[in-house]
């Protein structure tokens, strides 16, 4: 229980700082700053979700109220705190530092979904309109990771 507390209080403190909201919404955040909040708040989403499911009590965040885009897959070395674009993300397929949270954070949305979907009760409302999630493949360090053999993922 005492984890599912910090994970309030975390939960909270993001959304009480915006990250919740698409750093394209705040023009005063440069675009590493936007990056890095998107990353922190794929963490705190996930983090939501796993530990109200594990102790049986409803998640906090709806995805509906948030608009934050997922964290882009590239590379420590391409982030910098004076950039002033960000390059495109790279293909899931290509191993980053943060391939696999951005493979994971689209998993846990689904689940997060079909959870809501089977337990409508357990959010405190009802989910309609739930948009179709495009799940990419598994990275070649994903795989490793969770050592689940390349003939084993269906494309």
């Amino acid at each position: 229980m005492g984890t599912y507390l910090l994970s309030g209080t975390m939960m909270r403190l993001a959304l009480q700082q915006g990250y919740h909201r698409d750093p394209s919404q705040f023009p005063n955040l440069s675009v590493f700053q936007g990056e890095m909040r998107r990353r922190i708040w794929s963490a705190v989403s996930q983090h939501d979700l796993l530990f109200s499911i594990q102790i049986g009590l409803p998640k906090c965040i709806r995805y509906a109220e948030c608009d934050t885009q997922p964290p882009r897959n590239l590379f420590e070395e391409e982030l910098y705190e004076d950039m002033k674009e960000l390059p495109p993300s790279r293909p899931v397929s290509e191993d980053t530092e943060i391939s696999y949270q951005v493979v994971k954070l689209q998993i846990m949305r689904a689940y997060g979904y079909a959870y809501s979907r089977i337990y409508p009760h357990a959010f405190g409302c009802v989910v309609r309109n739930i948009p179709t999630l495009h799940i990419h493949p598994l990275s070649s360090r994903a795989r490793r990771e969770l050592e689940v053999p390349n003939q084993a993922i269906q494309y």
